[in-house]
């Protein structure tokens, strides 16, 4: 998923490797010396070791580690599991996928598309995730599994001759059902996994198809042409006598190529020939303009296939999010709907006049106002958004009372809208108001009497509040370990 490389010569190995061991000697050096100072000051740390993808690997190695530990404190009845160094490491991971996902929807938006280059864009969409990275050891052997049942089935139906060098196709037709076909087939075995509402900001989170979870239909077709096309290259696939093959082009019903098109959208694949679709357009249908039907879809136009509104966390009330069937790491973080809708659009622009670069400001300011705001270094490290280095510093912790009592850190049900929450602190207004942090990623303000405590809590609960939460979120809201009274009991801990 990074897809990160770096050529070394052969000759400077060992100095490679004395500055990997270095690095992975400084984190270790910055966790033996935390202190919650560290998590205040995030974001120095995001600009020193965030921007840098050599210590990506030294990050996850130790991030891995240490919840591997929180996991297990918590699950073995640990009376007291601090979590900051966790949330820490988490913070930084954040930032390293953040900002290699901004890099590859830069490389994409100022680069000219190619077959492959969508599935990219999705890529880098899902990079930006907070917990992107739990996903990404299932990605190489999912793709690796898939490309190699394409591999084997290839020139199953449609024969291709090989002249010792390659594959070579007697006409562009031939070349154009050959690549056609494949794609309609790895199409036709993940229609199971295709979902019909896409609604949720779920769907369009490229990481959800590696763990066998449904998606849109534009990560499927993506996905297909990207094991298609890797393997015309791998097998060096052409066409006789011929110097360019023709070109695919996508398109909001599907794809076209050559005569034909394979039509994806509201139904499985089909292949189709275009003038037998065009015909039936004229023939049976209001908007008797065939082009409107095939228009083409720009990079420009990405966004629009992302305009989704909720996260699958709004569909659960009450304790539902804590059943055992709900994985707590299906969940994307619902802010990045305004991302999606309001910074994407103009993030990448070469056009952008002094009204869209104000606009595009307002709202990358607006995105990191909150939880988000250890991902000012990035965007102040990018072209389009070096001036919010200019703007106002932004708050490490979210702003109330977070002087002791006797509510504070419990978990309680809302008692209007029935959602699961951490009451982190008391109103700096109206100390007839608390604060609290709910499992949809929101503070909301309520009276003293608008919840009321969960009771029996599970220690496998708790850990599912952590991760719907996310790690990486739970230091703005100043929540730094759990412990457990005589019954058992969480109490979430508030600095």
């Amino acid at each position: 998923m990074y897809d990160i490389e770096k050529e070394i010569n052969p000759n400077e190995y060992y100095q490679e490797c004395k500055k990997f061991y270095w690095k992975y000697l400084e984190i270790e050096h910055e966790l033996n010396e935390f202190s919650e100072l560290k998590c205040k000051n995030i974001l120095s740390y995001i600009s020193k070791y965030s921007l840098d993808t050599d210590y990506l690997p030294v990050l996850i190695h130790h991030l891995n580690q240490k919840e591997l530990e929180m996991m297990s404190k918590i699950r073995e009845s640990s009376k007291f599991v601090e979590f900051s160094p966790v949330s820490f490491l988490s913070s930084l991971v954040a930032g390293q996928t953040f900002n290699i996902g901004i890099q590859k929807l830069s490389n994409f938006y100022n680069s000219p598309p190619t077959p492959t280059s969508y599935f990219d864009f999705f890529v880098g969409l899902s990079l930006l995730e907070k917990q992107s990275y739990k996903f990404d050891a299932n990605r190489a052997t999912f793709i690796d599994k898939v490309s190699e049942i394409c591999r084997r089935q290839f020139f199953k139906e449609i024969p291709i001759p090989f002249d010792g060098n390659h594959f070579v196709c007697e006409s562009s037709n031939q070349y154009t059902r050959l690549v056609l076909h494949n794609i309609y087939k790895v199409l036709i075995s993940f229609e199971g996994h295709r979902s019909h509402d896409n609604d949720y900001l779920e769907s369009t989170n490229m990481t959800n198809l590696f763990h066998g979870r449904k998606c849109s239909h534009w990560i499927i077709l993506f996905f297909s042409i990207k094991i298609v096309y890797e393997q015309l290259e791998s097998f060096g696939v052409t066409i006789k006598g011929v110097d360019t093959v023709p070109p695919l082009e996508i398109r909001f019903i599907g794809i076209t190529l050559g005569d034909y098109c394979i039509l994806y959208f509201h139904r499985p694949p089909q292949i189709l020939l275009i003038k037998n679709v065009e015909n039936y357009i004229r023939n049976h249908s209001f908007d008797t303009n065939p082009n409107m039907f095939f228009k083409k879809l720009t990079q420009k136009e990405m966004h629009l296939l992302i305009s989704t509104q909720l996260s699958l966390k709004r569909t659960f009330q009450d304790r539902d999010i804590f059943s055992s069937s709900v994985h707590p790491l299906i969940f994307s973080d619902e802010k990045f709907i305004f991302f999606n809708q309001n910074i994407l659009p103009y993030m990448f622009k070469h056009d952008n006049n002094i009204r869209d670069q104000k606009i595009l400001l307002a709202n990358v300011h607006k995105f990191i106002s909150d939880s988000n705001y250890i991902f000012k270094p990035i965007f102040a490290s990018t072209p389009s958004t070096l001036a919010i280095n200019n703007m106002e510093d932004l708050e490490p912790f979210h702003k109330c009372d977070y002087s002791p009592w006797k509510d504070q850190g419990k978990v309680v049900m809302t008692t209007r809208s029935n959602v699961p929450a951490i009451v982190i602190g008391l109103n700096d207004a109206n100390s007839n108001y608390a604060e609290l942090l709910t499992v949809y990623g929101d503070i909301e303000t309520l009276k003293l009497t608008s919840y009321k405590p969960i009771l029996n809590i599970s220690r496998g609960e708790v850990l599912k509040i952590i991760y719907v939460l996310g790690l990486a979120n739970l230091s703005y809201a100043r929540i730094k370990g759990v412990a457990f009274d005589e019954d058992k009991q969480p109490r979430f801990l508030i600095e």
